[in-house]
């Protein structure tokens, strides 16, 4: 349990517990901190972040009654700063449309404005509309990877045959719905203000409904999940096509006899059950993003990316940012490099992929750690469009992988050791699953990649649920940003990122850490999953970091030196089994003769 008192770093990844101070968003507080090439600093939070935290999360231990002490104060400090946070985010959210009516005030005479507030409120308006309207242009869902019939089955019954999939079958198929019955009438009114603005209604005007039985569903409403999730299509569109029609039809009945039940027919279903019953369908879906002013971008784009970022990544040994360009897709890759130790130049590399936060920088301790316990080059990608950047999509998955495969060899290897925390998973299986033979194994630390068919994994990220002030700030900095939603909405399809148990080897292990009271993903039916003696036989190792959240073990120095020395060990055991599976094959080689000097 964090303390009041407590401070860490500004380098958050995806979906961390924190209380941030107001001061910690005045540049002149971030100038500070660069001045002495650190990151940003903040109180952590006394508070469980959801409701998930308050059940995992042990009650502190009871204490004597005393008089009002430091702890107290500290403790209501921290509260009041939680609560001029959750003020600024408002300020944020209400700028755009703010500014917007200002400029139409203005022109029509109904309030004059000084002319350098009517020309920033002009940019801000403008910037508010321009996103706007790309929120509205990814209302089209874009092109999924093209998926055979027999991939597509082979898929659906791995998930079937899946222990980590979220209960037993029906649990599964339940969980990917809810009840939508229709809001109350003062909840018609209740859209029109900011989710923060609702929380202060009765709490069923704003509440999101509860996941769905089994037995509530009809066959029509797994047919259009699955259409959505399997074929990325609606089930209109899957109806014009007779081949994908009973496909899918199918893989319905295959769901029927693994649950061990019928589902429905809308006919059989009692008036109105199944009307209500609708799927998560973040690829279909509206895109779900708050509005933030330009002002927002200047400092995570233009001061994070130009100054935070660089000096960070300079304090933990790393040289200046470089860049690797695609010729014929106009992708580009950014990452950092820190050198490897004298006489260890020839050593694979760690190559790393953040998760959704502000870059790289947050990482930059943990990087310095392994590249200083291991002797081996670091790489440490960048990904500004989940960066709360101004950016372009990432690239997609196989041409992310070619740029991998290029950006090593423009280094002189062959092969690196792969890492990647939380959305950077899915990232380093995009480069696993198209690009092999690079990978001399994988890290996955909290990785949402061994769970993309769980459905708690997406309510987390997409639907995030948010009952106090202390959620709505982190779902604001960081699961509403608009160009990050359009990532995880619009550019990560699950079967791409998704790894699976029975794809792992001995020859190119893999290294799972989790958190045991990860909100994201869940832990326990990951380790169940890959901490089973078959997973080791496959190469499997099993960390876990017990009492942390989500990425919180970057912040504690315990849990941080226990996973530096695992990933540590496990490189250097992987190269051990790496030289041993080439001289193996080198001489299968020369003993056909394929490549023995005598043949060249």
């Amino acid at each position: 349990m964090l303390t009041p008192h407590a401070t860490t770093a500004w380098r958050q990844p995806l979906a961390r517990p924190i209380a941030i101070s107001a001061t910690e968003l005045i540049p002149l507080r971030w100038a500070a901190d660069f001045a002495q090439s650190r990151p940003l600093t903040l109180p952590a939070s006394p508070w469980p972040l959801n409701s998930q935290d308050r059940v995992k999360r042990a009650a502190p231990p009871a204490r004597p009654p005393t008089r009002r002490g430091a702890s107290t104060v500290e403790g209501d400090t921290a509260g009041a700063q939680l609560k001029l946070v959750f003020l600024a985010t408002l300020v944020l959210r209400f700028t755009g449309p703010a500014a917007l009516a200002s400029v139409v005030a203005n022109a029509v005479g109904i309030a004059v404005l000084p002319r350098i507030v009517h020309a920033w409120l002009a940019v801000e308006a403008v910037f508010y509309i321009v996103c706007c309207g790309l929120a509205r242009a990814m209302g089209a869902h874009s092109e999924p990877p093209p998926l055979s019939p027999l991939r597509r089955q082979r898929l659906w019954r791995r998930i079937l045959a899946d222990p980590g999939r979220g209960g037993s079958v029906a649990e599964f198929v339940g969980s990917w719905f809810y009840h939508d019955r229709g809001p109350p009438p003062i909840a018609l009114v209740s859209q029109l203000l900011p989710r923060p603005l609702r929380r202060l209604l009765p709490r069923r005007a704003h509440q999101r409904p509860a996941a769905v039985m089994y037995d509530e569903l009809s066959r029509e409403d797994v047919e259009r999940w699955l259409s959505a999730g399997l074929f990325g299509k609606t089930r209109e569109d899957i109806n014009l096509d007779e081949a994908r029609r009973l496909e899918l039809s199918e893989i319905v009945g295959e769901t029927e006899r693994a649950a061990g039940r019928r589902l429905r027919d809308r006919s059989e279903a009692r008036s109105g059950t199944t009307q209500a019953v609708r799927p998560l369908l973040p690829q279909l879906d509206a895109v779900r993003w708050t509005a933030r002013p330009l002002v927002y971008y200047a400092v995570t784009h233009g001061f994070g990316s130009l100054v935070y970022s660089p000096r960070c990544m300079s304090a933990a040994g790393f040289g200046a940012r470089q860049a690797i360009a695609s010729t014929d897709a106009g992708s580009t890759l950014r990452y950092y490099v820190r050198a490897a130790a004298p006489g260890r130049e020839d050593a694979p590399p760690l190559l790393f992929v953040h998760g959704i936060g502000v870059g790289p920088a947050p990482y930059a301790d943990y990087l310095a750690r392994l590249g200083e316990a291991s002797g081996r080059m670091v790489v440490a990608v960048e990904m500004p469009a989940f960066s709360q950047r101004l950016s372009a999509p990432p690239p997609e998955p196989r041409r992310f992988a070619e740029l991998v495969r290029e950006l090593l060899a423009r280094h002189g290897h062959a092969e690196a050791h792969l890492s990647g925390h939380s959305m950077g998973s899915a990232y380093v299986s995009y480069v696993a699953r198209y690009q092999p033979h690079t990978v001399a194994s994988l890290a996955l630390l909290d990785p949402i990649c061994l769970s993309m068919h769980n459905a708690a994994v997406t309510r987390a990220v997409v639907y995030p649920r948010a009952d106090g002030i202390e959620e709505e700030v982190f779902n604001f900095f960081f699961k509403d940003e608009l160009l990050t939603s359009r990532v995880v909405a619009r550019h990560l399809w699950w079967y791409e990122a998704a790894q699976w148990l029975d794809d792992q080897t001995a020859e190119r292990p893999t290294l799972v850490a989790l958190s045991s009271d990860d909100a994201i993903v869940p832990s326990d039916a990951v380790a169940a999953s890959w901490g089973c003696e078959g997973a080791r036989a496959r190469g499997v190792q099993l960390h876990q970091t017990p009492g942390k959240d989500h990425g919180e073990w970057l912040f504690d120095d315990v849990a941080l030196r226990s996973l530096v020395n695992a990933t540590a060990h496990f490189t250097a055991a992987a190269d051990e089994a790496s030289f041993v599976r080439l001289a193996d094959t080198q001489a299968a080689t020369t003993a056909h003769g394929e490549a023995s000097p005598a043949n060249l």
